[in-house]
Parts: structure tokens; C-alpha cells; sequence
């Protein structure tokens, strides 16, 4: 599936745009640098990835055997790189921004981005 993520911003992430693939595990991709919080990854399962690249930040929730909706699925959250408050907190597959928890922030491993950064594929 394929869709368009628009990013917004001056520098890094949102300064032209780029073909872009969220991995099905984003800890064996090369593209992804896990930056989670050490007290997070003791609390949790979800982990934060960055490209360097881009400057893209995504949050990756690995799903629960036997869960439904969400919480069963992997997913990922795209942070919006100019949030200020919960209400646009992360991006949807559109690249507009939206509250944590919404059911739009939820993208799934696998689909394609086209980032506002040059022309690279």
C-alpha cells in the first residue's frame, strides 16, 4: 500500500521528499537507529527508532499474540516533528497531524511513504 506522509518543519525531516518503507522489524534494519530511553525499554515493549537521514522519528509497538484491534498488530507511530502539545503528537498516513492514541496515528509495517525531501528513491 502506498500512501503520502507529508512532514513539516525547516530542517531535517520535512525538507523535500524521499521514497521511504517502514520495515516489518525496524531492529534489523540498517536505515533505523534504535534511540529508546533505557528506563523505557525496562518498562515496556514499544521502541523509538530515528533515521539520521531524514531525521524521521517513529515509535514501534510490536503487537500481543491474541489481542485485538491494535494492540494485536505491529504498528508504528510517526512522531510529528513540530508537535506541542497530545492533539498533534503524531502524524497520519497523510502527514497531518493528530492526537495520541487516535486511531489514525496507527501505521502498519510495510507501507510506503513518500516524505517531502528531494528527489531520492
Amino acid at each position: 500500500m502506498k500512501f503520502v506522509l507529508q512532514l513539516f518543519g525547516g530542517r531535517g525531516a520535512g525538507s523535500g521528499r524521499y521514497r521511504y518503507y517502514l520495515p516489518k522489524n525496524p531492529k534489523n534494519s540498517r536505515k533505523f537507529r534504535d534511540i529508546t530511553d533505557p528506563r523505557k525499554k525496562e518498562r515496556t515493549r514499544y521502541r523509538n527508532y530515528k533515521d539520521d537521514e531524514t531525521g524521521l522519528e517513529v515509535e514501534f509497538h510490536p503487537g500481543k499474540t491474541g489481542e485485538k484491534g491494535w494492540q494485536g498488530k505491529d504498528h508504528y507511530h510517526v512522531k510529528n516533528p513540530n508537535s506541542n502539545n497530545k492533539n498533534n503528537y503524531y502524524l497520519d498516513k497523510n502527514g497531518n497531524p493528530c492526537p495520541r492514541g487516535s486511531d489514525r496515528s496507527h501505521l502498519s509495517p510495510g507501507e510506503y511513504e513518500n516524505l517531502l525531501r528531494g528527489d531520492k528513491k
